[in-house]
């Protein structure tokens, strides 16, 4: 089997019976930087061989049912060695904040890839996301105030919003609003503390 460029996230599935799981990872690679999923191929790269059509089923099955949102796909049927297998290209979405559902809960869930992890996103992610779908992109100008936090944030990343409320003469309501444009331009990696703090009044 060819693998493609490292720079790429991979997944790969020996069948496509496990609808959420694939579901999870469809979701990731589009809210993150798109990636390559491998559906009748183990861990170890080994190609194990699926039955074509059911794999098509059940991806329109997961497309269906397990995702909320639009993710552009491209499917590609490959045969080596008399073994079916697919490759399942994620396209990064321009719209973040795709969801899968999660069977055991039946809510539905954001996920991002975080240092080759699949994990649910944060909150404060999740808002942002939606400031930036309800009132479009900022415009690429920090203001006096967002400087302000950026260089607390960049002296000690776990300050919580509470914590920078204190440091600053900002509100709450301010602190929010500004680590939200922060970190729609990428200038801040959120941490758990912040997302805590943010949990709290949500």
């Amino acid at each position: 089997m060819n693998n493609q460029s490292d720079s790429f996230d991979k997944a790969y599935f020996e069948n496509s019976d496990n609808h959420f799981e694939i579901a999870k990872t469809i979701v990731a690679f589009s809210n993150t930087n798109g990636g390559l999923i491998y559906i009748g191929v183990n861990q170890k790269q080994k190609v194990k061989g699926v039955i074509p059509k059911n794999v098509i089923d059940d991806l329109k099955l997961i497309q269906l049912n397990f995702i909320k949102g639009i993710v552009s796909l491209n499917l590609e049927e490959v045969l080596e060695s008399n073994k079916y297998y697919f490759k399942l290209s994620v396209i990064k979405t321009d719209k973040p904040g795709v969801l899968a559902i999660e069977e055991k809960t039946n809510k539905f869930n954001a996920y991002i890839v975080v240092e080759n992890q699949i994990i649910p996103a944060p909150m404060l992610l999740q808002y942002a996301w939606k400031y930036k779908e309800d009132n479009g992109n900022p415009p690429l100008t920090l203001t006096s105030e967002e400087e302000s936090i950026l260089n607390l944030i960049s002296e000690n990343p776990k300050l919580t919003i509470t914590q920078l409320h204190k440091k600053s003469n900002l509100s709450i309501n301010q602190i929010e609003y500004i680590t939200v444009r922060l970190i729609n331009w990428n200038f801040i990696r959120l941490t758990t503390t912040l997302e805590a703090s943010f949990l709290e009044r949500v």
